[in-house]
C-alpha cells in the first residue's frame, strides 16, 4: 500500500519586464537549479546532465506523450525471436562534427557502457544484453541473454548514441546528433548551446540556449522578475510559482509530469505487518489537501506507479479516500487504541525515511 500523487510541472516564461537587460532575442536563457555532473551522457546520474543530453544527443527510440515508443534514430525495431532485436537506422543523420551516424556508433555506445572500465550507471539496465553486432552500416542486432520484453524501453532516451571511439573526450566537449551543439561550459555557472543546422529532425526555432546555474529557489524567481532569465522548467517550488502566477508578466504552461511522491511500506516491520495498520495510514492521508496547500495545485492524486497519461494505465483500481474515522476504527481493531483520547500520546510510533530533495 502506498499513498502517492503525481506532480504536474510548469514552464514559466518572462513575457515582459522594464528592467530587462538587452540580449539576443533568438537565444533562450534558462535558469536551472544545478549544472550537469557530467557532459558524457553515458555517465549521467542527475537531472541536469540528462537535460543537457536530451538537447545535444539523440537516442534510438523515444517516448510519445502516452509513453508508447516511437522512432528516433532508429526507424524501426524488429523482434524476430525472444532473444533478438534488430534496429534499422535512419540514413543521413550526422553528428555535430559532420560525420554520418552508422552502426559503428551504436555498437560503440552500448559496448562502452558494458565495459567495466567505464563507470556508467546504466550497466544494470542492460544486464540482459549479451552482444551488439551489425548486419550493415545501418542495421544493428541486439542479442539478449534471456527474453526481456521491456528491452525496447531501455533504448528510449538513456543512453543516447555517442560517436564511435569518443573515449573521454565527451567529458569536456560532447558531440551528438541532437538539435543543439555544445559551445562551452563554465562549471557551476553557465552552459551554452547553439542550434545545429544539420539536425536530422529540423532546425530548432531559436538560435541557441544558455543555461544559467542559479542554485537558490528565490533567486531563480527573481531572475524571471528582472527579465535576466527567459524560462524556468519545473525548477521552482509551488509557492513561488503561485506568486509569479499573480502577475501578468509571465506565461505559465502546465503539463502532466512523471514524478511522484509515495509512502513505501516495510511490511517486515511488526507494526506494519498488520494490513489494518497499513490501510489506516492510507485512509488517514489527506492527499487532496497536500496537493492543494503544499503543492499549490501542481499535482493530482495517483492510483499507482503508472501515471494516468500512460497507455498502460488501468483506472479501475482501488483508491484510498480520506477517511480519518475509518482509520481510527482500523487501528482500534488492530489493537492500536488511543491511550489518552484527545491527548498527545500516540497510538503507535514509526520511523519515516525521507530524501533531502
Amino acid at each position: 500500500m502506498f499513498a502517492a500523487w503525481l506532480l504536474g510541472f510548469a514552464f514559466l516564461n518572462a513575457s515582459c519586464s522594464e528592467s530587462r537587460s538587452p540580449h539576443d532575442p533568438s537565444i533562450i536563457t534558462l535558469a536551472v537549479r544545478s549544472g550537469p555532473n557530467a557532459l558524457d551522457p553515458r555517465l549521467s546520474n542527475d537531472e541536469a546532465t540528462q537535460r543537457v543530453s536530451q538537447l545535444v544527443f539523440s537516442a534510438l527510440l523515444e517516448h510519445t506523450d502516452d509513453l508508447r515508443i516511437r522512432p528516433s534514430l532508429a526507424l524501426r525495431l524488429d523482434n524476430p525471436d525472444p532473444l533478438t532485436y534488430i534496429a534499422y537506422l535512419r540514413h543521413g543523420v550526422t553528428f555535430h562534427d559532420g560525420h554520418e551516424l552508422t552502426s559503428r556508433d551504436v555498437i560503440y555506445t552500448f559496448k562502452s557502457i558494458l565495459d567495466p572500465a567505464l563507470p556508467s550507471p546504466f550497466k544494470g539496465a542492460f544486464r540482459a544484453l549479451k552482444d551488439v553486432t551489425a548486419i550493415d552500416d545501418h542495421t544493428v542486432v541486439f542479442t539478449l541473454n534471456e527474453p526481456f520484453a521491456a528491452f525496447p524501453m531501455q533504448l528510449t532516451g538513456v543512453p543516447p548514441i555517442v560517436p564511435d571511439g569518443a573515449g573521454d573526450s565527451l567529458r569536456t566537449f560532447p558531440i551528438g546528433t541532437g538539435p543543439y551543439r555544445f559551445v562551452r561550459y563554465d562549471a557551476d555557472d553557465t552552459l551554452e548551446l547553439s542550434a545545429f543546422e544539420g539536425y536530422w529532425d529540423g532546425l530548432p526555432n531559436n538560435a541557441g540556449i544558455i543555461m544559467k546555474v542559479v542554485p537558490d529557489d528565490t533567486m531563480r524567481g527573481l531572475e524571471l522578475r528582472k527579465g535576466t532569465t527567459d524560462l524556468v522548467v519545473n525548477d521552482l517550488p509551488p509557492d513561488i510559482v503561485y506568486q509569479l502566477e499573480q502577475s501578468d508578466q509571465f506565461s505559465i504552461t502546465r503539463s502532466p509530469g512523471l514524478d511522484f511522491f509515495y509512502l513505501g511500506i516495510n511490511m517486515r516491520d511488526p507494526v506494519l505487518a498488520d494490513i489494518r495498520v497499513r490501510h489506516a495510514i492510507g485512509y488517514a492521508t489527506n492527499r487532496d489537501a497536500i496537493i492543494s496547500y503544499l503543492r499549490r495545485g501542481l499535482g493530482r492524486p495517483a492510483a499507482g506507479l503508472i501515471p494516468d497519461l500512460a497507455w498502460a494505465f488501468e483506472p479501475d483500481v482501488f483508491r484510498f479516500a480520506y477517511d480519518p474515522g475509518r482509520a481510527r476504527r482500523l487501528l482500534d481493531e488492530a489493537g492500536r487504541t488511543d491511550p489518552d483520547g484527545d491527548g498527545p500520546r500516540p497510538r503507535l510510533k514509526l520511523s519515516l525515511k525521507i530524501s533531502t530533495v
